[in-house]
């Protein structure tokens, strides 16, 4: 009586009989840990954003990891999936200013008055307008290949 489902719907038998040749379900995505440096002309570039943006699928949900550069131009990348690192593979490397809130006197990249509370904009940042190129997936020319294990890895840009 159990079977009688089966039995009576080919269909499902057969979706069933795919599923289990194929690997049904969703195989999880491999994120090892990945820490590294930042810098522009053999300096540390502080206070920018680092994005891994896979080139390939990551299942169904997209994974791309994100760190901000402290002021010694070091980062540790955090997944979307709240993991620490980044997917296994090839990724962009997303590059950009981080856009600051606050008082002027607190960004180092500050030229106007330290007493007027702003909303900073990218081209209060010296880099700005040198890593354009960087912005977006679709134009950096920088890859970086995360492997199993620990990464380190190192992001040396000249202009």
């Amino acid at each position: 009586m159990k079977l009688t489902l089966l039995r009576r719907s080919p269909v499902l038998l057969a979706a069933l009989a795919a599923c289990l040749a194929a690997g049904c379900g969703a195989k999880p995505v491999e994120v090892a840990p990945v820490m590294g440096k930042l810098t522009l002309n053999g300096k540390p570039l502080g206070k920018h954003r680092v994005e891994f943006v896979p080139e390939e699928p990551t299942g169904d949900r997209f994974l791309r990891s994100i760190a901000e550069t402290d002021d010694k131009g070091q980062f540790t990348l955090m997944c979307d999936n709240g993991q620490p690192g980044a997917v296994v593979g090839w990724h962009k490397v997303v590059i950009a200013p981080i856009r600051f809130r606050g008082r002027a006197e607190e960004y180092p990249f500050a030229a106007d008055n330290p007493n007027q509370p702003r909303r900073s904009t990218a081209g209060d940042v010296p880099t700005a307008g040198k890593l354009a190129l960087y912005s977006s997936p679709g134009s950096t020319p920088e890859r970086r290949e995360v492997k199993a294990g620990d990464n380190v890895i190192e992001i040396a840009l000249t202009n």
